[in-house]
């Protein structure tokens, strides 16, 4: 089982490719109506939460946040009703 988690953050503000780096190589798109997604592959929980630590210590907030671990599949997640 690997810990990698993909990500997908929306964030209010605009934020250029060069902040890249300090958030762990993720891939930063600037979008219409001042905001920023950021998103990729983290290797495990705790760089996840050096990207939402940065988030906070940038002052942006987050208005939409996707994130799934890689071979993750929650009971009943692939159920159908």
């Amino acid at each position: 089982m690997t810990d990698n988690i993909h990500c997908h953050i929306r964030v209010k503000g605009h934020l250029g490719q060069q902040w890249s780096q300090w958030f762990d190589g993720l891939t930063i798109n600037t979008l219409q109506d001042d905001e920023t997604t950021i998103s990729g592959t983290l290797p495990d929980q705790a760089a996840f939460f050096g990207v939402l630590a940065h988030i906070r210590d940038l002052g942006m907030r987050v208005v939409m946040l996707d994130c799934k671990q890689e071979d993750y599949d929650p009971p009943g997640w692939n159920q159908t009703v």
